[in-house]
């Protein structure tokens, strides 16, 4: 390489054997004409043409006049400069392809610590350099360690995350069983207890209320008793009065006495008799306030009774709202839960568009190192096409006087050509005078004929050379062309000069950015550290939400066992609830939001992506038209060592012309050689043309290059102001976590007040207490709407980020696959350029039968291509298709399965209340049945008419309630005798208004259309994908007719329709049960 030697592609060339190689013989092959040593052959399979025949024979010169019929002039050697001029361009190709050579052996000995270099290598600035780029490889190796650890920690946090998810789903079903266990446990103890309390109360009641009335009997009786007794008693006395004033005898007297005695007697009696009846009296008494007071204890016991109950509903009430609250944290759980998830994501995504940016990176070194190459080479085709320039000139000034040479070689030849004719017909004359018979005659008119014929043939050969005197004069104005272009290609040299250094300058400055880049790189890495530290207390925050949510079970337990609880501040709770769900509203907008921007983000990042592949895929294309622009220059250069060949020859037959004599069949030979020569001119200045075009599009190309690293340079700007939006949104995600866990404490804080509010609080009237159960109810509709709302959200979410995570593995797949197959087809190619380079230089006669197995090896590679392609495009499209089939079975499922358990629970708890309902109704009949005999049997003890007509009436209504009765137990009988297959529906609605039976009308008919679309939808993809399925499953059901507007229907044939649509969802759901059936097994 140091000697000076010349290299192609595959060989290497000294000068001493370059020279050598001019010396022999060459063959060029153009079209269908082989040209050997100035011969001339048509057809390319030359089996029976001359290897290397030589026209030039050793034969001494004989001038007859019969061979100068075949020939003519020979036409001028201005041709011959266009060829010298492409010798020398072919020259200057090969020391610039020298030259180049030597600059890169140069800097391989740069790196290379060798002998001769060991100064240069341990220059400064070298020193430098090595420890600029081993810092670098350092700082790489240290940033790809710590990608791979902190890939592997995401890794383990992301199971560790999953674990605790699992561990919190089955702690809050456990709760939540444990919880629904103690409310019917303490339900069924509390109302059994209850009732048997009510059932002990009213017996007691009832009983006292009869001992009552008989005491108050007794009571009247014996205040009739002392009221006669009181009467004699004052009969006595007026007796006993009268009886002093009208004695008269002693006998009398003593009688009297004796009688006064005795009434005296009874009167002791009877007063005896009457403190009796008094002690016995207020003993009643004393005994009716006991009563009263045992009445009055049980009223208050009662009414202790009622108010427990309704504390009982309140605490229930509050059970419920603090189960929503627990809810509605487990939401805000979920939330932070989803919030985290994105963060990964983002962290994900930061993470490839990192590794995304280092591939940009590492390209866009290999560019700048390669457009740096393209720099140098330019130089050095620039510095040898100066050269080159210098030496045309010296050539052309060496053809001119060559063409002078020449002219004056034609113009001595045609005038011994006349003085030739000259001489001849003066022997002719000479001839005539001393000839005089018929033979001479005849002599003389061949002679003439001779003569004539040489005249014609002189004429032809004055046109000739004027035709090629003109072609001389077209050539010198080619030249003018050639020399101005040569002028502009000066021009486009400096320019190109100007380019290069330019280009110099965007380089260093794409350095600096490239080292500014690496820096952001590692602050990147810094902040990944610090949203990993950020993860770990996230991870903390939620263990500790799940202790505080077992402490709020265990509170919740607790507030279960106590009875002391009231519901005053409800509406400030409710307010409170209401502001949360305001703040939980604003803050859902805002994740709404940010959920927006990422997809936009995400958007952009791909359409970077689509750019940055067509980016790649125009560097290859440039390094495909290198690739061919290199081949036509070796074919050139083949060309032209095969032509400086020819023209060595020639000037050697010249040399041996101007040693013999004039013969015209050595210029007719010249003759051929020059118009070879001047076909092959022609075509070099078409190549040189085609080479012009080549510099165009490779200049055009540079600068598309600098517009295209300019637009990298702007996007790389983009994405680092990408990057900081993302950081400052992640800032803006932390804050709102933070919010989110204040408002926790807060809700906590508050929840624990209300408690405390709730145990003072005892009493609260029942409308209040209807409207808290509407307004409960309302929340609960609400908090279950945006549950709903939440999960359908997270699953749109989580099928689009499969779906997004399908088509990169998918465009990542295809990318390694193209860079595979051109990796091949390069391989390929250059394995079939070197064969045919081989082929070439040992078998010219091949190269046709060559290039045809070229194209039909490049024809099959595509073949092959597209074959790979298309299968892997079929392969995708089927997995993607089962992935929708299977998402959207999933999805049906869960539907059905919700709504069945919606269903089944509603049943059960219309069934339980309507059985506790009708209990009541009894019992309360009965009841009200038990008083009427008590009442009819105290009327009749006592015989008299005004009782008699109520106890007429108090019969009447017994008879009612024994007809309530009756019917309450035939509707109990007629609802256990219904049919089990009976939808559940059509029970619920009989007894509804129509307006209620038209909007579950609607929603059958809405979700049926869905379901029918879900299987039509099906159905086509199996026709499409796979036939052999269609005919393993049965056919899809008949649509149902489109909902219409039946506002306007009375309730029986809306139950109709209801019925009707009913029945049409049971097939519906039976003919998906089947085909998912099917299809798994």
């Amino acid at each position: 390489m140091d000697d000076g030697k010349v290299t192609s592609e595959n060989h290497v060339y000294s000068p001493f054997q370059l020279n050598k190689s001019f010396d022999k013989p060459l063959k060029i092959v153009n079209g269908t004409n082989v040209f050997d040593n100035g011969n001339v052959y048509e057809g390319t399979s030359g089996s029976d043409q001359p290897s290397s025949p030589n026209l030039i024979s050793s034969s001494p010169f004989s001038f007859s006049l019969k061979k100068l019929g075949n020939y003519s002039l020979p036409p001028s050697n201005t041709n011959l400069n266009s060829s010298l001029q492409s010798v020398q361009k072919m020259n200057d190709l090969q020391q610039e392809n020298l030259n180049l050579k030597k600059e890169i052996e140069a800097k391989e000995t740069k790196l290379s610590s060798t002998v001769k270099s060991i100064k240069q290598f341990w220059s400064p600035e070298l020193k430098k350099e090595r420890l600029a780029r081993k810092e670098e490889r350092e700082k790489n190796l240290e940033l790809k360690e710590q990608l791979s650890i902190a890939n592997t920690q995401i890794q383990e946090y992301k199971k560790t995350l999953e674990d605790l998810e699992h561990e919190l789903n089955a702690q809050q079903q456990k709760s939540k069983n444990l919880i629904q266990k103690l409310e019917e446990q303490n339900k069924n103890t509390l109302y059994n207890n209850l009732k048997e309390q009510f059932d002990l109360q009213a017996d007691k009641i009832l009983s006292l209320s009869l001992i009552n009335k008989s005491n108050e009997e007794k009571i009247s009786l014996y205040t009739s008793e002392k009221k006669t007794l009181e009467d004699k008693i004052y009969q006595l006395q007026s007796q006993i009065e009268n009886n002093s004033i009208n004695m008269l005898n002693e006998s009398q007297y003593i009688s009297n006495n004796k009688k006064f005695e005795k009434q005296e007697e009874e009167i002791s009696l009877l007063t005896l008799t009457l403190d009796e009846l008094e002690a016995k009296y207020n003993e009643l008494l004393e005994d009716n306030e006991e009563k009263n007071k045992c009445i009055s204890d049980l009223e208050i016991i009662l009414v202790d009774k009622e108010q427990k109950e309704q504390y009982h509903e309140s605490v229930l009430i509050q059970l419920q709202t603090c189960r929503n609250t627990i809810e509605s944290q487990e939401e805000e759980i979920l939330k932070l839960k989803y919030d985290n998830a994105i963060l990964r994501e983002s962290e994900r995504r930061n993470l490839e568009s990192l590794s995304n940016l280092e591939k940009c990176l590492t390209d866009k070194e290999m560019q700048i190192t390669n457009i740096s190459k393209e720099v140098q080479e330019l130089r050095a085709r620039e510095h040898n096409q100066i050269e080159h320039n210098k030496k045309t000139e010296e050539l052309l000034l060496s053809k001119d006087k060559q063409f002078d040479i020449l002219q004056k070689e034609v113009i001595t030849f045609c005038l011994q050509s006349k003085m030739m004719l000259e001489l001849l017909q003066q022997k002719l004359q000479d001839n005539e005078m001393k000839l005089s018979d018929n033979s001479k005659d005849d002599e003389i008119k061949i002679l003439n004929e001779n003569v004539e014929q040489l005249s014609t043939k002189l004429k032809a050969a004055e046109l000739q050379h004027s035709e090629s005197v003109k072609k001389l004069s077209k050539v010198m104005e080619e030249l003018g062309d050639l020399k101005n272009r040569m002028s502009s290609k000066e021009k486009e040299l400096k320019e190109n000069q100007a380019k290069v250094e330019q280009l110099n300058t965007k380089l260093k400055t794409v350095e600096l950015q490239n080292s500014e880049s690496v820096k952001k790189l590692s602050k990147t890495m810094e902040e990944l550290g610090d949203l990993k530290n950020k993860f770990a207390s996230k991870e903390k925050a939620l263990k500790e939400h799940q202790i505080k949510i077992e402490q709020l079970n265990t509170k919740l337990k607790t507030a279960e066992l106590q009875n002391s609880e009231s519901t005053k501040k409800l509406s400030k709770a409710m307010e409170e609830l209401a502001d949360i769900k305001d703040t939980s509203s604003l803050k859902e907008k805002e994740l709404k939001e940010h959920q927006i921007k990422l997809s936009s983000i995400n958007d952009e990042l791909s359409s970077k992506d689509a750019i940055i592949l067509t980016c790649n895929e125009e560097i290859k294309e440039l390094k495909n038209a290198s690739l061919s622009f290199k081949k036509t220059v070796d074919a050139l250069q083949a060309d032209l060592s095969e032509k400086n060949s020819l023209i060595v020859r020639f000037k050697k037959e010249k040399e041996t012309q101007l040693s013999k004599t004039v013969s015209f069949v050595v210029y007719e030979d010249m003759k051929r050689e020059c118009e070879s020569l001047s076909s092959a001119n022609l075509q070099q200045k078409k190549t040189l043309e085609d080479l012009q075009n080549n510099l165009k599009s490779a200049l055009e190309t540079n600068s598309k290059l600098e517009s295209e690293i300019e637009n990298y340079k702007i996007e790389l700007v983009k994405i680092n102001m990408e990057y900081t939006e993302t950081k400052e949104q992640y800032k803006e995600f932390e804050q709102i976590n933070n919010d989110l866990k204040r408002d926790l404490q807060d809700s906590r804080t508050k929840i624990e007040n209300f408690e405390k509010q709730e145990r003072r609080s005892l009493l609260i009237s029942d409308k209040k207490k209807a409207e808290d159960n509407q307004i409960v109810k309302q929340l609960q509709d609400e908090n279950t709407q945006k549950l709903n709302r939440i999960i359908e959200l997270e699953k749109q979410v989580a099928e689009k980020g499969k779906q997004l995570a399908l088509i990169k593995k998918t465009q990542n797949f295809e990318k390694e696959k193209q860079h595979l197959l051109v990796n091949e087809k390069l391989k390929t190619d250059i394995e079939v350029k070197n064969q045919v380079e081989e082929l070439k230089n040992e078998i010219a006669k091949n190269k046709e039968r060559i290039t045809v197995l070229e194209d039909a090896l490049r024809e099959s590679v595509n073949v092959v291509i597209e074959c790979e392609n298309i299968s892997a495009s079929k392969s995708e499209f089927s997995q993607f298709e089962k992935a929708i089939t299977n998402i959207k079975n999933a999805f049906l499922i869960f539907l059905m399965s919700e709504k069945d358990a919606l269903i089944r629970s509603m049943i059960a708890t219309r069934k339980r209340h309507s059985d506790e309902l009708q209990n009541i109704r009894v019992n309360n009949l009965l009841s009200s049945i038990s008083e009427k005999d008590t009442q009819i049997a105290h009327f009749e003890l006592s015989n008299s008419k005004i009782k008699r007509n109520e106890i007429i009436q108090l019969k009447k209504d017994k008879e009612k309630l024994m007809e309530e009765l009756k019917e309450q137990n035939n509707n109990r009988v007629s609802e256990t005798n219904l049919d089990p297959n009976e939808d559940s529906i059509l029970l619920e609605l009989r007894d509804a208004p129509s307006e209620q039976v038209y909007e579950a009308v609607r929603h059958l008919c809405t979700n049926n259309s869905r379901l029918e679309f879900y299987i039509e939808e099906f159905w086509e993809h199996t026709k499409d994908m796979c036939i052999e399925l269609l005919h393993s499953i049965e056919e899809p059901p008949q649509k149902s007719a489109k909902f219409t507007k039946t506002e306007k229907l009375s309730k029986d044939e809306l139950m109709k329709e209801l019925k009707l649509v009913t029945d049409h969802s049971v097939n519906l759901k039976k003919y998906v049960y089947g085909l998912l059936s099917k299809l798994e097994g």
